[in-house]
């Protein structure tokens, strides 16, 4: 199951005792700021490095603008991958 906006509500510039993460599905996720920041962020790997890209911050990026993006970002990294 996927983060829902009441989630992320919750957390929205709440102050935390260190920054956390939290998934999503389709390697998208969250990192939540010490100050309440909510990120979107995409993992993948590339040659056996795991590495992240920052979509924007939540509530300017909705959880359904996030989701779209994956697709598009997989076809990139499926892309870099296949000119390497």
């Amino acid at each position: 199951m996927g983060l829902t906006s009441s989630q992320l509500q919750k957390l929205l510039n709440k102050i935390h005792d260190k920054p956390f993460e939290l998934s999503d599905r389709d390697s998208l996720g969250v990192r939540v700021s010490a100050k309440g920041k909510v990120a979107w962020q995409y993992r993948f790997r590339i040659n056996k490095k795991s590495d992240r890209v920052t979509l924007g911050y939540y509530p300017d990026i909705t959880i359904a603008d996030a989701r779209l993006k994956v697709p598009l970002l997989r076809g990139s990294v499926r892309q870099i991958m296949a000119e390497n």
